[in-house]
């Protein structure tokens, strides 16, 4: 009788276990999801059962740094080579540079509201711009499973002026991801067309479908309208696939096609009237070190491809002759370190 009694307890255990781990599932969709009442009334029915298991203080952890006080701060170190030799594109283009960007995020505010006090600067070999600011924004309510976040920037720098972004995200379903953004003096407005007093408004549209958390397939337009009368319109398309996901380190390869058109060349920045490009990125994350909720960790993608271009109007009409197309290789290194404070007490 022994054996089949330790059997009935094995299936109990193992029976107890899945139902667990339904639960669990069920409480992480529901943070997903932006469901907090949800996601507490099922991490607080688990806790008193599982007290000591790690996925349900995973789960606390979780709910808690929502709670609490969170704090981002990123710097990003980029360089780029290849390209063509051509005077002119070599003053205009980005090339190498750095950003560096931190954000205090507020415990939400009536559930489903958060402030958010932001500051980021970006150079690009000479030019430097930077951003300040403090923003109201929603905390991911998604009531409708729909989120707002509307940020007001003071810029300073070559341009001072006041600047504005508006973004809307929509996940009808656990796969599908659709979002809106429109921003007045857009973040990403070429610094070259800001240190020559040119800025740009924009618009956006992405579509994001998610196999599950490890590959996802992503669509987005967006055009820019520039002060010194250009138009530009982008497309893009992107694949991720994770490679790699093993505790403090993953590695994701990108692949990644992109294209734009300029109404206008003759602008003191970067504006070819075509261009396209194809690459793929390895991406690789890995966590240096991590005490509850406050963790350290580095980024390095490396991007290879190649990039066409319908040559942007140089100043030398000779050289407007003789550049018509170009195909160019391009390599791009990039390093991030991240940092992350969350749970901060109040």
């Amino acid at each position: 009788m022994a054996a089949p009694e330790r059997r009935g307890n094995r299936d109990r255990r193992e029976l107890g276990a899945g139902r667990q781990g339904r639960a669990v599932a069920l409480a992480e969709s529901a943070i997903r999801r932006r469901h907090w009442t949800e996601a507490r009334s099922r991490a607080a029915e688990l806790a008193a059962i599982y007290p000591d298991d790690v996925h349900v203080r995973r789960l606390q952890t979780d709910l808690r740094a929502h709670d609490s006080f969170e704090l981002r701060t990123e710097f990003h170190v980029n360089k780029e080579y290849g390209g063509s030799n051509d005077a002119n594109e070599l003053a205009n283009s980005p090339g190498s540079g750095l950003d560096w960007t931190a954000r205090l995020y507020t415990p939400p505010v009536a559930e489903y509201w958060r402030f958010i006090g932001a500051w980021s600067t970006t150079r690009r070999r000479s030019p430097k711009a930077a951003r300040c600011g403090i923003a109201l924004a929603p905390a991911s309510s998604w009531r409708c499973r729909i989120s707002r976040r509307a940020i007001g920037w003071n810029n300073e720098g070559d341009i001072s002026q006041l600047g504005a972004s508006l973004a809307v995200a929509w996940l009808p379903t656990d796969h599908w991801r659709f979002d809106l953004g429109a921003e007045y003096f857009a973040g990403d407005t070429p610094l070259r067309a800001v240190l020559n007093g040119i800025t740009a408004n924009s618009a956006s549209a992405g579509v994001t479908y998610a196999w599950h958390e490890s590959r996802s397939l992503a669509i987005g337009v967006s055009g820019y309208d520039f002060s010194d009368g250009n138009r530009r319109k982008t497309a893009h398309l992107t694949f991720e696939q994770k490679v790699v996901d093993i505790p403090h380190f993953d590695l994701t390869l990108r692949p990644e096609i992109y294209t734009s058109a300029n109404s206008s060349s003759e602008g003191p920045y970067f504006s070819p009237r075509h261009d396209l490009s194809g690459s793929l990125t390895c991406d690789a994350e890995h966590v240096l070190w991590r005490s509850y909720e406050r963790s350290f960790g580095h980024r390095l993608a490396l991007t290879g491809g190649a990039y066409w271009q319908e040559f942007s109007a140089p100043v030398d009409r000779l050289a407007a002759l003789r550049a018509g197309l170009s195909i160019q290789s391009v390599v791009r290194a990039a390093l991030r370190h991240t940092m992350e404070a969350r749970g901060l007490r109040r």
